[in-house]
């Protein structure tokens, strides 16, 4: 699971120096105006500018195969980014988890390019996978799973998706429905 050719140096200065860009876009600063309250209110004028911050993410997926190993796993450092986002970062799982679940048209550019790193990542990952030995180990257990069910049930492989018949249980034919029920002359459906 090592990182493609296209996105090395990506990784190398990321993790060496830190980004200079924001992963999610940061608003612009807005002009507006103050408002004194009281009897006389004068308007100030004023610039509404977002609360920006630096911080370093841990990463798992970006880091390479080591990563998991590492005791301080690998970080992105100084990612800016709003305060308030910090909170939306990290209720979608870390930096990665809401790259992965973010729509590519609502993060920066250069967010888009840690999304297209971390899904190149995903797919080498899926490659790497045998998948067909995990399948055929699933179905041996389902398999395994069903026969116990079977046995607990004590059902023999024969009887399955046939319907019992009415008589088959004692309910139904007459003389069942006159020694449990006490109903005398009750009539079998077969009649």
């Amino acid at each position: 699971m090592s990182t493609p050719t296209k996105f090395h140096l990506l990784k190398t200065r990321l993790f060496a120096k830190g980004s200079t860009e924001g992963v999610l876009p940061i608003p612009r600063i807005k002009a507006g105006f103050k408002t004194a309250r009281g009897d006389f209110p004068i308007k100030t004028k004023r610039k509404y500018r977002p609360h920006i911050e630096r911080f370093d993410w841990p990463v798992t997926v970006l880091g390479g195969e080591d990563a998991l190993d590492q005791v301080p796993m690998p970080q992105i450092k100084g990612v800016r980014m709003r305060v308030g986002d910090v909170k939306v970062i990290e209720r979608k799982g870390g930096l990665e988890g809401m790259l992965v679940s973010t729509r590519p048209d609502s993060l920066s550019p250069f967010g888009r390019k840690l999304r297209t790193a971390i899904f190149s990542q995903l797919h080498r990952l899926n490659d790497s996978i045998d998948w067909t030995s995990a399948t055929a180990s699933r179905d041996s257990k389902l398999r395994e799973l069903e026969s116990r069910r079977r046995e607990v049930l004590q059902l023999d492989a024969g009887s399955r998706g046939r319907k019992r018949e009415v008589g088959q249980l004692g309910i139904g034919s007459g003389e069942a429905d006159e020694g449990v029920l006490g109903i005398e002359g009750s009539k079998s459906p077969e009649t």
